[in-house]
């Protein structure tokens, strides 16, 4: 599985900067696409669960939104 460097100035999307965050990465550190799509799915099922959405319903702006603050919640 391809890795790469977490990189100094880049512009990563926010659930990437999360992934970063709870994963305790740093500058220089490695990872991979297939840890952050498996970190993004379970993450997404969490936050499902706590709000009592099934996991069929279409998730809305405002959905994203909160899921997104929830990610950083404690950071």
């Amino acid at each position: 599985m391809p890795k790469f460097k977490i990189e100094d100035g880049a512009d990563y999307q926010p659930y990437f900067k999360a992934f970063v965050l709870h994963n305790n990465l740093s500058l220089g550190d490695e990872t991979s696409s297939y840890d952050y799509i498996m970190w993004n799915q379970k993450k997404w099922r969490e936050w499902r669960e706590l709000n009592s959405i099934d996991d069929r319903q279409n998730m809305t702006e405002a959905n994203h939104i909160d899921f997104e603050k929830w990610l950083f919640k404690g950071y």
